[in-house]
C-alpha cells in the first residue's frame, strides 16, 4: 500500500471524492509506514520464500481456485477489506513469489455465481517462452551453489561441481533467451565447456556453461576470486 500511496497519494488526498471511499481509505493507509517497516516486510518475505524454493523446484506449474468462494457486490461493499483479503487467499502470494499467473474461467458455482481457476509458474524458468532476446543487460545477477569451483579453461571459465567443496560461491549473470535460438547458441560453445544445469544460491537451477573434467587438467584455480569478471579485473 505504500508503494500505490507514492504513486497516487498526492491526488487521493486532493481529490478525495473523486476515488471509490473503500479503495481511497486503503491507499491512504498506506502513509503511516516508514522506509523501516519495508526492509522488515523484505526480510521477512526473504524468510518465508526460503523454505519455499526446493518445494517449487519440484513442481513446472501450479493450479489453484482463483478465489475460494465467491460474493455478491452487496456483501463485498458491507465489508470490503476482509472479504478482499479472503478473496485472494490462494493467489496472494503470487506476486510476492515472482511468479506469473493466469486467471482462466471455469464455469459457474452451484449458487449460480462464476468459479475460475489460476495458473501460476515461476519467472525464473519461464525463458525459454519469452519473446526477450539476449541483448543490452543480463536478465538478473546471481550466486552460485558454493558448491563450485572454477578453473581457467581454454581462456574461458571452467565451472565445476563438487559436493564436498564449500567455497563462497560464484557471481553469475542470468539471460532471457527464446527457445528457438537456443540450440545455436549451444553449437557455439567451444569444449571443453558446455551446457548443464548449474544450482544456483538461492536453490533455483538455470541451464549453464559447465567444464568436461578433461579441460580441467592443469587449468588455473581461481575460485577464490568469485567469478570471471573479478579474476579478469585482478589482472588474469
Amino acid at each position: 500500500m505504500a508503494e500505490r500511496y507514492a504513486a497516487v497519494g498526492d491526488f487521493i488526498s486532493s481529490n478525495p471524492d473523486a476515488v471509490h471511499p473503500v479503495v481511497r481509505d486503503i491507499i491512504l493507509g498506506g502513509a503511516k509506514h516508514s522506509a523501516v517497516d519495508t526492509f522488515r516486510a523484505q526480510y521477512k518475505l526473504e524468510a518465508l520464500r526460503a523454505p519455499a524454493v526446493p518445494v517449487w523446484n519440484s513442481v513446472d506449474f501450479l493450479c489453484l481456485p482463483t478465489t475460494g468462494t465467491t460474493y455478491e457486490i452487496a456483501e463485498v461493499e458491507a465489508d470490503p477489506c476482509r472479504l478482499n483479503s479472503n478473496l485472494g487467499y490462494y493467489t496472494n502470494f503470487v506476486n510476492l513469489f515472482d511468479l506469473a499467473a493466469v486467471a482462466i474461467p471455469a464455469g459457474f458455482r452451484s449458487t449460480g455465481l462464476p468459479f475460475g481457476i489460476s495458473l501460476a509458474r515461476n519467472c525464473r524458468s519461464c525463458r525459454g517462452n519469452s519473446s526477450r532476446r539476449c541483448r543490452g543487460s543480463p536478465h538478473r545477477t546471481a550466486a552460485e551453489s558454493s558448491a563450485y569451483r572454477t578453473r581457467r579453461a581454454a581462456l574461458k571459465p571452467g565451472l565445476v561441481r563438487e559436493e564436498s567443496f564449500e567455497g563462497s560461491g560464484i557471481d553469475v549473470e542470468v539471460w532471457s533467451m527464446p527457445v528457438r535460438n537456443f540450440g545455436s547458441f549451444v553449437a557455439l560453445a567451444a569444449p571443453p565447456l558446455g551446457i548443464g544445469s548449474v544450482i544456483l544460491a538461492d536453490g533455483f537451477r538455470e541451464m549453464g556453461f559447465i567444464c568436461e573434467p578433461y579441460g580441467l587438467t592443469g587449468a588455473t584455480e581461481i575460485t577464490l576470486f568469485g567469478g570471471w569478471k573479478n579474476w579478469r579485473a585482478a589482472g588474469g
